[in-house]
């Protein structure tokens, strides 16, 4: 289960500033190193739709489980 193997993880967005932009959601398939995955992205554009632009202070991160 090294880095670059795709297995399962969970992926998160945080805002400390606007806890409404706060979510998290699991993939199948997790690679770290590819950036977003892509329930994230529509996540965020969906957050985006309803709140407009993103907080500052906006994160994404993942952790592969």
């Amino acid at each position: 289960m090294g880095l670059f193997n795709a297995h399962g993880g969970h992926w998160f967005l945080r805002s400390e500033t606007d806890p409404r932009w706060n979510c998290t959601g699991y993939v199948d398939r997790l690679i770290v190193m590819a950036g977003w995955t892509d329930e994230a992205k529509r996540r965020h554009e969906t957050l985006r739709a309803s709140y407009g632009e993103p907080p500052a202070d906006l994160t994404y991160s993942c952790m592969k489980d």
